[in-house]
């Protein structure tokens, strides 16, 4: 068309320029008109966001953000400066959230260009902090560590709202929390893995010293025959680590160099202590025991009693009488001896062979382990002639009378502290006493009525709460005092790893001193009842039949109060066995640890379990076993090794 007075042309529009240069030419014209076109400015950067887009906000917003730019106007003025900038059409006016919003995008971008990069940066940064404040609205996240540190130092510049300022105080809060965890987990992991180094160290270095001192000790045993090369070499495999075959060596070696000392004078003088031997009786011995004090070692023969002190030198012989004594027993002090005659008659003597009484009693030939009992006090607890028990002074006068039988008693015991006393009958009952100090007399604590046969034998446990019995229908039973059953066992005795030993037909059970281990003496038919075998159960968290090899049955079993050993009987040979490897293996091949063999029959410990008796026909024979004392021994003789070679 024909171009009119007023019309515009294509080329009065590219002379007009585009539409930003031209809001942004205004924008300039307007703003250097205003009395502090500076602050002016600052004003409408706070509609414009971090991209450089417009951005709806608040007069407190826009004052919020003239602060946080360093600026202040008093709310008036910055009302009216609102104003302006709507009637020249900058702003558009508020809108239903009383929000004011520039009007073109061109602006924004123009207003943006005047920003510094301080101020983008800090526009950003603010933008962030919104946008994060609304996300902890609605999904209740804080802000990161990372977040924190993009933010730090600025925030403090750009005083925000409060409930804004509180989100960036949890977070910082929240954060300090993690880091302490952090440290805390750090830390701990650390220690964690210093102890698993130290732990993987310690467990190498012990088991490389653990190697060594077996190595030691497997040559001090198959490799030398020297007695002093054994026993140096044993003495280095105990100093590296107290392995059992240390210990075994040490035992071995010891005895090599007591049994063949040969013209050392060293040596020599080590048999002469440690090897005991004590004088020889007129007959063989049949039966030896220690004293519980240790100071005495007392035995019979067919026709004698002997005292010996415990270095084997005899204190005193005396006759026992025309009938042959069956079973013999050392008061606790070591003053009195007491002995059962096959014909049932108990006779006690001081120690010096004076005879104090003579009694008739009543015994029952299946169970002659119990037939009497020293009390503390050196009364005497006996089976009566009749259906009862009797309390003895040491003069033969009647204490007191035990009477609730209604069936003949086989067994009698007294418990270590006196407090309690045990009575076993043929009537299925068990009698248990305490002693009533009120009155100075025993009286009848609780009768237990067992659902079996005859009660063969009776024996109270080290703490006096239990009552270990043997019974004619082949169960042992463990009862507490007060009725309730506690173990039971017929048939075979099940042990670790399906070892297991038949039981046969019990007459005789008893605890060690420590009531850990239950010894048994049995046979294999009732019929026949010299035909005795023995066994015994280590019991800890599981059943050990304490065994050497398939070997489970002995002649005779004991262990020593000190709970180092077990000592066996096969034959003529005792074999002592290390009581630390049960409980800790479930393979009972390696439970049969040989640490010393030595010969005789009925081996007994002495109370202090540092010396291992036993009987060698007419003369007693006594290993000192104590490996403490003897790696002292061994070490003294090791400094001096030099000189033997």
């Amino acid at each position: 068309p024909e171009a009119g007075a007023n019309a515009f042309t294509l080329h009065l529009l590219s002379k007009a320029g585009n539409v930003s240069d031209l809001l942004g030419n205004f924008l300039d014209e307007q703003i250097s008109l205003m009395e502090d076109p500076e602050l002016a400015m600052t004003v409408l950067k706070a509609f414009v966001s971090g991209k450089g887009t417009k951005r709806p906000a608040s007069e407190q917003e826009v004052f919020e953000n003239i602060r946080s730019f360093g600026k202040k106007m008093p709310a008036g003025n910055l009302q009216e400066m609102i104003q302006s900038f709507v009637r020249l059409r900058v702003l558009r006016d508020k809108d239903y959230h009383d929000r004011y919003e520039l009007r073109h995008d061109a602006l924004a971008e123009k207003v943006y260009d005047k920003f510094s990069n301080a101020e983008k940066e800090l526009l950003e940064i603010k933008q962030f902090i919104e946008n994060s404040f609304l996300t902890w609205q609605r999904r209740g996240i804080l802000l990161s560590n990372d977040d924190l540190d993009f933010i730090s130092g600025k925030d403090s510049l750009m005083n925000m709202a409060p409930e804004m300022e509180d989100f960036i105080s949890r977070s910082k809060k929240f954060s300090e929390k993690r880091k302490k965890v952090f440290k805390r987990l750090i830390f701990i992991s650390a220690v964690a893995f210093l102890i698993l180094l130290s732990t993987i160290g310690y467990t190498l270095i012990k088991r490389s010293r653990i190697s060594q001192s077996i190595i030691l000790a497997k040559e001090s045993v198959s490799q030398f025959s020297r007695p002093i090369d054994r026993i140096c070499l044993a003495a280095g495999a105990w100093n590296i680590k107290k392995t059992v075959e240390a210990r075994e060596a040490l035992l071995k070696a010891f005895y090599a160099c007591l049994e063949e000392p040969g013209n050392d004078l060293t040596l020599l003088a080590l048999q002469n202590k440690y090897l005991i031997k004590s004088e020889e009786c007129d007959s063989n011995i049949e039966y030896a025991s220690c004293s519980y004090n240790g100071r005495f070692i007392y035995a019979y023969t067919k026709d004698s009693v002997y005292i010996w002190k415990s270095d084997g030198t005899l204190f005193k012989r005396f006759p026992s009488g025309k009938s042959p004594v069956i079973s013999i027993l050392m008061s606790n002090d070591g003053k009195y001896l007491a002995a059962v005659s096959q014909d049932s008659l108990i006779m006690v003597w001081d120690n010096l062979g004076h005879l104090n009484f003579t009694r008739k009693i009543r015994y029952n030939p299946a169970n002659k382990w119990q037939i009497f009992s020293f009390t503390q006090e050196n009364s005497l607890l006996v089976i009566a002639d009749e259906n009862d028990a009797e309390l003895l002074n040491i003069n033969g006068d009647t204490l007191q009378t035990f009477s609730i039988h209604s069936g003949s008693i086989n067994a009698v015991d007294i418990s270590a502290d006196d407090n309690f006393i045990a009575t076993a009958g043929s009537d299925s009952t068990i009698g248990i006493w305490y002693f009533n100090k009120g009155n100075s007399n025993y009286s009848l604590f609780n009768r237990l009525s067992l659902p079996v046969d005859t009660i063969r034998s009776v024996h109270l446990s080290p703490d006096g709460k239990y009552a270990l019995s043997a019974s004619a229908d082949n169960f042992l039973r463990i009862t507490s005092i007060n009725g309730v059953l506690a173990w039971l066992v017929s048939g075979d005795i099940t042990g670790d790893f399906s070892n297991n030993v038949n039981l046969g037909f019990p007459v005789h059970a008893r605890f060690n001193r420590t009531g850990n281990v239950i010894i048994f003496r049995s046979s294999h038919t009732n019929s026949v009842p010299d035909d005795y075998f023995m066994g015994a159960v280590y019991v800890d968290k599981y059943y050990h039949i304490i065994n050497n090899g398939e070997i489970k049955e002995f002649d005779y079993v004991d262990c020593s109060p000190d709970n180092q050993f077990f000592i066996t009987t096969s034959g003529n040979i005792n074999r002592l066995l290390s009581w630390d490897l049960y409980g800790k293996s479930d393979y009972n091949l390696i439970n049969n640890y040989t640490m010393l063999l030595t010969e005789g029959s009925m081996p007994f410990f002495s109370p202090d379990g540092k010396y291992l008796y036993s009987v060698c026909g007419r003369y007693l024979k006594g290993w000192f076993i104590d490996v403490d004392s003897i790696s002292m021994i061994a070490n003294k003789l090791l400094t001096k090794w030099y000189d033997y070679l």
